[in-house]
């Protein structure tokens, strides 16, 4: 009996709801509940994609200071390097100096040491790195040997 009963008021045809009672239709569309679950995973996914944003440009920005403190320290070496072996800066010592980068609006951090290995082989060590930015440090080292002229 009370089957029949809720089988009056209440039936679904081909997935649109009447209601026996009022013959009242309900309008096909979106519950408050589907909306709310839209809205959630619509957040959820932009989230993520301004999460991967922030870190795609995080990584790109440590990727240029390493490529101008790569370029810096490269050039100081061939710099370095050029010169005759008994000339004074390649004197066994170590020191830092700051110069102006010249791919970034930055200053360069370079640190050299210069060891004397024998009488006629020097090494040549260098670390750039950018001191504001959150990048990894580059280092160079190269053998400059008297006889062999390099």
């Amino acid at each position: 009996m009370i089957h029949l009963l809720l089988r009056k008021i209440f039936w679904h045809v081909s997935g649109i709801l009447f209601c026996a009672m009022k013959n009242h239709r309900i309008p096909p569309g979106f519950t408050l509940l589907e909306t709310l679950i839209a809205s959630a995973l619509t957040i959820i996914f932009i989230t993520g994609i301004v999460q991967a944003l922030i870190l795609a440009l995080d990584v790109n920005r440590r990727c240029r200071a390493e490529e101008a403190a790569l370029e810096t320290a490269v050039s100081a070496l061939e710099s370095l390097k050029s010169r005759p072996f008994g000339h004074s800066l390649l004197e066994e010592r170590s020191w830092s100096e700051e110069i102006p980068s010249t791919v970034l609006p930055v200053n360069i951090l370079q640190n050299f040491r210069i060891v004397d290995l024998s009488p006629s082989l020097k090494r040549i060590e260098i670390e750039c790195r950018i001191p504001e930015w959150n990048a990894f440090p580059i280092r160079a080292a190269v053998v400059v040997s008297k006889e062999l002229g390099f």
